[in-house]
């Protein structure tokens, strides 16, 4: 293994590629109206185990071929840390001045999707009592961040299984 070869590069660079891809494929959801359904997390999610793929797979054809699990885990966090930190970013900015209906949006599907479930007026009342905290544009996009960390977190163990080296 290569002692010198740096990982650090690699991650700041396709961490903010990732980055770019994750705000342009916000704004393209948000663009044909699909920004407010679950196809637009599965967008974000497979943009994101792309990335990590691609800056693992780098940092191991950079690095002669060999790469550690810890090495390869190491390079998807922090490559998908830095494309989360500048999706979160820019959400919040998103979410604030841009698509001022996002929220208000979210909100009243999910008063459907209550009172589909059969749920009475007070229980809808106290739900959304929740509500209103939870969907506070700091509050939603620092909660989106988390949820695309955590999700970053599973794809670069899995990432790093798949491609560390046999002989390392």
């Amino acid at each position: 293994m290569n002692k010198s070869f740096s990982f650090t590069h690699i991650t700041i660079q396709y961490g903010l590629l990732s980055g770019l891809f994750l705000v342009l494929t916000t704004l393209i959801l948000y663009l044909s109206g699909l920004d407010k359904n679950n196809f637009s997390s599965l967008a974000l999610y497979a943009v994101l185990l792309g990335s990590i793929t691609w800056s693992i797979t780098d940092s191991k054809n950079k690095n002669q071929g060999n790469i550690t699990f810890s090495e390869g885990f190491k390079t998807g966090f922090y490559t998908s840390l830095t494309a989360t930190i500048a999706q979160t970013l820019y959400f919040f900015i998103h979410i604030s001045f841009i698509d001022k209906s996002f929220i208000t949006t979210i909100t009243k599907n999910k008063i459907k999707e209550m009172q589909l479930k059969g749920l009475g007026e007070a229980e809808i009342k106290k739900a959304l009592e929740f509500t209103e905290f939870m969907t506070q544009a700091p509050v939603f996009a620092a909660l989106e961040g988390f949820n695309l960390l955590l999700s970053s977190v599973i794809f670069s163990l899995i990432a790093a299984g798949v491609f560390k080296s046999k002989e390392v």
